[in-house]
């Protein structure tokens, strides 16, 4: 069941890595923090769930996967231009990983620093009234952020243009204090 999950999950990522923009830097983020979220992709025999815990402190991003069981799924980092994987399962590429990084960068970092990192033909637009966000590549959707609310790091429906819809759903955000020490990602 776990690697009929995996195999869906990054099946699903798949279309939208093409030639896709750079990662934005950490530190864009602007706040340190820790967010904990069950990601429910659509699947053959149902919803297929799983956990990611993903913080930001300083010019660290951080992101772990679990298993609705704890399994650890995979564990990496971005630091200095560069993804560390410090733990993955072998159905899992790097290149998916690097996506998921993406789409989080994309829905919860802000608006100017996204663009100003988007290579020719790509941006994104913000309708706060909406609670939207909208990738473009070349003048056609791309990507789709329906957030719950207005709240920063709510939840999140992720409509890709080839893809069913992810729901990312927010279940704690913890700001960090980034002189504590040893503070570390399962």
């Amino acid at each position: 069941m776990l690697r009929a999950l995996i195999l869906v999950f990054w099946g699903l990522l798949l279309a939208a890595c093409a030639q896709t923009p750079p990662l934005l830097l950490p530190e864009a983020l602007g706040q340190n923090v820790q967010v904990n979220q069950l990601v429910s992709v659509p699947a053959p025999q149902g919803q297929r769930q799983f956990n990611v815990v993903w913080s930001r402190e300083s010019n660290v991003f951080s992101l772990a996967g679990l298993s609705l069981a704890g399994q650890l799924l995979f564990n990496i980092s971005q630091q200095d231009g560069e993804i560390r994987i410090r733990h993955a399962l072998p159905d899992i590429p790097a290149n998916q990983l690097h996506q998921l990084i993406r789409q989080i960068q994309w829905a919860y970092w802000p608006l100017a620093d996204i663009n100003a990192a988007m290579p020719a033909g790509w941006s994104l637009t913000e309708d706060k009234d909406r609670a939207l966000r909208q990738v473009y590549r070349n003048g056609t959707p791309y990507m789709v952020f329906q957030f719950d609310s207005l709240a920063p790091f709510s939840s999140v429906k992720i409509t890709q243009a080839q893809g069913p819809e992810l729901q990312v759903t927010t279940i704690s955000v913890q700001a960090l204090d980034v002189q504590a020490p040893g503070r570390n990602l399962p």
